[in-house]
């Protein structure tokens, strides 16, 4: 099996982390292949002698989910007695996989800390996450700066040429047909190394083996760029377009990868896809005047309902982008009624940013 060397790379380190004791987060943007290095561990790591190592992968969004992951993980119904039975016969390592977007239930940030303060580093967490785990939205949990932020952190970035090349032979095994050699640089370089764009445009070549423009309006591309420019701020997704310099935004998106080393933003196909948002008006972007009148929760639906301009958006589709995939649990149709109440009165006191509508019966929409 052949693996790229930046994936080999990123385990073998990981392993020293493991042996260390040390928490550690292994984080990176939306497809970056936190999944796949996740899944690589148990193949390229070997069993790491006095030392139990519990794999929980793909983590959901809600409590019960982690909670019934580790208990399976330890055979046991009581999660803290499970861990310290193993902690009583050597070091414990648990990988976490968290999922899109998912917030960590504070009750195991909890645990985490005090099993920390209980064992030191006979206990240790190692957590694969994409870069929203950054975002101001998980800042305020209990726990989460001294043990989520003060980990030691590696990064996955996007891959390079040679390893971009290896992803793409796997993909032609898998589907059973090759790109055209007059092609294939253009599909590796639009896609920026990302695994999962570089997934997208293949399965676009395979429609009619050519490609004259990308269609970034394809479902299987447009989901992955939107929840890549989901994962970061407006201003952040303006810098990838050259619509801002900001400093701090510029140090995040080189650091994770998002920017290359000469300012540009790292795929092609993903610069091209936030300026056809920015030409729509609403579409992705926000200008600084939006960016302070709304909060956060207002932002989010005004760039949802911007994406899709003029198409109904029923009452569930945006209770779940404001609460996320569990919306189920933390829904009210008084706070959603007010929220969208605030959002038409602030949109009605500037020109220029669309008329929020109401639709009984069917949700809302945004005319520009």
């Amino acid at each position: 099996m052949v693996i790229e060397k930046q994936y080999q790379q990123l385990v073998g380190r990981l392993l020293d982390q493991i042996k260390s004791g040390l928490d550690t987060s292994v984080i990176g943007m939306y497809d970056c292949g936190k999944n796949y290095t996740f899944d690589l561990i148990p193949k390229l790591i070997p069993g790491v002698q006095a030392m139990s190592l519990l794999y929980l992968g793909s983590l959901g969004s809600t409590r019960e989910d982690w909670w019934r992951r580790l208990t399976e993980e330890l055979g046991s119904d009581e999660v803290g007695v499970g861990l310290r039975r193993l902690l009583s016969k050597g070091k414990v390592c648990l990988l976490i996989n968290q999922g899109y977007m998912v917030l960590i239930p504070e009750d195991f940030l909890t645990l985490w800390k005090e099993l920390k303060e209980e064992f030191g580093q006979r206990f240790s967490v190692v957590f694969f996450a994409n870069t929203h785990i950054l975002n101001d939205r998980y800042k305020n949990q209990d726990h989460y700066h001294d043990l989520v932020l003060k980990a030691e952190r590696l990064t996955i970035l996007p891959l390079d040429g040679q390893d971009t090349d290896i992803t793409l032979h796997m993909y032609e095994a898998r589907y059973g047909s090759r790109v055209r050699k007059d092609l294939r640089e253009r599909i590796s370089s639009d896609c920026g190394g990302n695994p999962g764009i570089l997934k997208s445009l293949y399965m676009q070549y395979l429609d009619d083996n050519y490609i004259e423009n990308w269609n970034v309006s394809d479902s299987r591309l447009v989901y992955r760029l939107d929840r890549l420019t989901r994962e970061l701020s407006d201003m952040e997704n303006r810098v990838l377009v050259g619509q801002s310099q900001d400093d701090e935004s510029r140090l995040f998106l080189k650091k994770y990868g998002y920017l290359t080393e000469d300012g540009e933003c790292f795929a092609p196909v993903l610069k091209h896809y936030l300026e056809i948002g920015s030409q729509k008006g609403a579409g992705l972007l926000l200008d600084d005047c939006l960016s302070k009148l709304l909060t956060v929760s207002e932002k989010r639906i005004y760039l949802r309902l911007g994406k899709n301009l003029s198409k109904i958006l029923t009452r569930e589709q945006i209770a779940e982008e404001v609460w996320g995939s569990d919306w189920f649990t933390k829904f009210s149709d008084w706070a959603l009624d007010q929220l969208m109440s605030q959002l038409r009165r602030k949109l009605a006191s500037k020109q220029g940013y669309g008329e929020l509508i109401t639709k009984r019966g069917e949700g809302y929409y945004l005319e520009k």
